[in-house]
């Protein structure tokens, strides 16, 4: 697993920043939120034939009607 992330206000940055550790400052219901997407992620990898590449990404935002503008837009994405 790898982290990367982007500066806060940066919207011209064009490529990601690796970065060695994540946190995430969340409560039990963010927690809950991000399981409910992890397991969304793994559900479509369990249903993708295997002739469909595992090259994708996910956005939160795209996954969660509760995601906001103010919160960071979680991406996982899967390893070739």
């Amino acid at each position: 697993m790898r982290g990367f992330g982007y500066p806060h206000g940066d919207d011209e940055a064009e490529q990601p920043v690796e970065l060695r550790e994540v946190t995430l400052l969340c409560d039990v219901e963010d927690l809950r939120r991000l399981a409910v997407f992890i397991h969304e992620a793994i559900a479509a990898c369990d249903a993708a034939p295997p002739s469909v590449p595992r090259a994708w990404h996910l956005h939160l935002r795209d996954r969660d009607a509760r995601w906001s503008e103010q919160e960071v837009d979680v991406i996982l994405q899967m390893k070739p």
